[in-house]
């Protein structure tokens, strides 16, 4: 179906392209998600008409973020887990798509009050707002880069193949990478060490829980974007090796990036603004990083132990840049950064732990089975 609709996207005239894309992507959301097609469709309505205005006065972005921000809490708070299997339900609960296009409006109304934004209407915010390729996992793209491809895209092999490669390395990673060799063959192996050597088996759990999720969404994010070349759209990069990280701070600039760079302009400069204190506003942008994806115990708990982490490093990066503290020797530098390497990766794939087990006394077991018991 991607094919067939770049295809009559393409053959549409150039007035009615995207006029086509965005009336697909509002079918696709009223058959997979009719409660997410009437929340967008009705919030990008309205927060269009109470941004429209130049200067947009403080009172209009307050009200326009509050009704973005309580309807996404609203729903969050109603939803007893996204563990749910697919369904009416679920649907209910968290819309499809939603925890992505309410920073998508956050973004807008921000950009609207800084007057940064080129002059527009509401069938160029419509058009932003339902775009088939990000709708669903993002990744997350800002207004001026979409107004300006959507002023000025066009025909263009050299796209059209990349898009292609894209699409189809993304898939490598989801089918091959994801479905076949971790949930499929490495999965099943390790089922088979449970009865033997338990702690084995549940440390493997957790890397092969940390290489699928990453395989998973960077695989969405590589179809989205080449999806969108493929449209003469260009969108940001969403992830940038993040397991070849040194620290758990540069993890987080390459994971996940476009959540992650709005969280350190938007959720950092505000907490900073209001504590001028470093530490803080890292801690409140991975709290927020954390509720985004759930507002569950769980994913508190997660963004507030990366919090931590990230407060450690900034606090022991500052110790050492004030001090001069360095590793010099060039032999030592690559022992170095397969040490931090390791030792990052390993945190990150341990908490997520914290979100993937059901209850607090699941998430101990699977330590303890890993750290301690197997001694015992």
């Amino acid at each position: 179906w991607m094919f067939g609709v770049v295809s009559l996207y393409w053959i549409f005239p150039r007035v009615w392209r995207d006029i086509f894309l965005g009336v697909v992507t509002l079918g696709f959301l009223a058959v997979y998600s009719p409660i997410s097609a009437a929340a967008l469709t009705a919030l990008t309505v309205v927060v269009y008409f109470l941004c429209n205005a130049n200067p947009l006065a403080g009172w209009r972005a307050m009200a326009a973020g509050g009704l973005v921000i309580a309807i996404l809490l609203g729903f969050k708070w109603v939803s007893p887990s996204m563990d749910m299997e697919p369904g009416i339900i679920r649907d209910f609960v968290m819309p499809l798509g939603m925890a992505y296009y309410t920073i998508r409006f956050l973004s807008y109304i921000i950009d609207r009050y800084k007057g940064t934004l080129e002059a527009h209407g509401l069938r160029d915010f419509f058009l932003y707002q339902f775009f088939l390729p990000t709708i669903v996992v993002g990744p997350i793209h800002r207004f001026p880069a979409f107004f300006n491809d959507l002023k000025y895209k066009r025909w263009d092999a050299s796209n059209i193949s990349l898009g292609l490669q894209r699409i189809l390395y993304g898939y490598a990673k989801i089918v091959i990478l994801g479905n076949y060799l971790i949930e499929g063959v490495l999965t099943s192996h390790v089922a088979q060490l449970h009865k033997t050597n338990a702690a084995l088996a549940a440390y493997l759990d957790v890397v092969l829980g940390g290489l699928n999720l990453y395989f998973q969404f960077s695989g969405f994010s590589d179809v989205a974007i080449g999806f969108a070349m493929l449209l003469g759209y260009k969108i940001m990069e969403n992830f940038n090796w993040p397991y070849l990280a040194k620290n758990i701070s540069e993890f987080w600039r390459n994971w996940h990036i476009s959540l992650t760079s709005f969280a350190r302009e938007h959720v950092f400069s505000l907490v900073f603004a209001m504590s001028r204190n470093q530490y803080a506003a890292i801690f409140g942008t991975m709290v927020f990083i954390g509720v985004w994806h759930e507002l569950s115990w769980r994913y508190l708990v997660w963004g507030a132990v990366h919090g931590v982490a990230t407060m450690i490093w900034a606090a022991a990066n500052n110790f050492q840049d004030r001090h001069g503290i360095a590793i010099r020797n060039p032999v030592l530098r690559p022992f170095r950064d397969v040490f931090c390497i390791l030792v990052t990766v390993h945190f990150v794939w341990l908490s997520f732990v914290i979100v993937r087990e059901p209850t607090f006394l699941d998430v101990l077991d699977v330590y303890g089975t890993i750290f301690v018991y197997w001694w015992l």
